[in-house]
C-alpha cells in the first residue's frame, strides 16, 4: 500500500488545481505573503484532504460497516485544519473568514452525500464541488 492510499489523499489531480489556483489568485490580489497566509493554506489543504476519508467512512457506513481508520483520519485532518485555521481567526482577527469556512463545510457535506449516492458526477454535483473549491479565492 503506497503512502497516498494509506493517508487517503485525494486522487483527482484537477481538484488540486481548482483548489490552489483561486487561492493563488487571491494571494496575488492581496499583494502580500505572510504567516497568516501559510496558516490558511495549511488549514484549507487539510480540510480538502479530509474529504477523501469522509467519503470512505460515509460509504462504509451506508453499507452497514464501520471504517474506523477512515473516521480517525477524517477527524485528524479536520482537527489539524481547525488548529491551523484558529490563529487566522483569533490571532489575526479575520472573523469574516469563518463564514466562508462554514459555507465550505456545508458544501463539503452536500458533495460527500452526493458522492455516496453516486450523484456527484451530475451537473449539480460538479457545480457544488467547483463552488466549494473556488471559495479559497476570497
Amino acid at each position: 500500500m503506497n503512502a497516498r492510499t494509506k493517508l487517503r489523499l485525494p486522487k483527482e489531480h484537477g481538484a488540486w488545481a481548482m483548489l490552489y489556483m483561486p487561492f493563488a489568485v487571491g494571494v496575488l490580489v492581496a499583494g502580500s505573503v505572510s504567516l497568516r497566509l501559510l496558516f490558511l493554506a495549511l488549514s484549507v489543504t487539510l480540510v480538502f484532504i479530509a474529504r477523501e476519508s469522509l467519503l470512505v467512512w460515509w460509504r462504509a457506513r451506508s453499507r452497514g460497516h464501520e471504517d474506523r481508520a477512515a473516521r480517525r483520519l477524517m477527524v485528524s485532518y479536520l482537527a489539524l485544519g481547525a488548529l491551523f485555521g484558529a490563529p487566522v481567526l483569533f490571532v489575526y482577527r479575520l472573523y469574516w473568514l469563518a463564514a466562508f469556512g462554514a459555507v465550505t463545510l456545508i458544501l463539503l457535506v452536500v458533495n460527500a452525500r452526493q458522492s455516496v449516492r453516486r450523484e456527484d458526477r451530475t451537473i449539480g454535483g460538479e457545480l457544488i464541488a467547483i463552488a466549494g473549491l473556488t471559495l479559497t479565492a476570497p
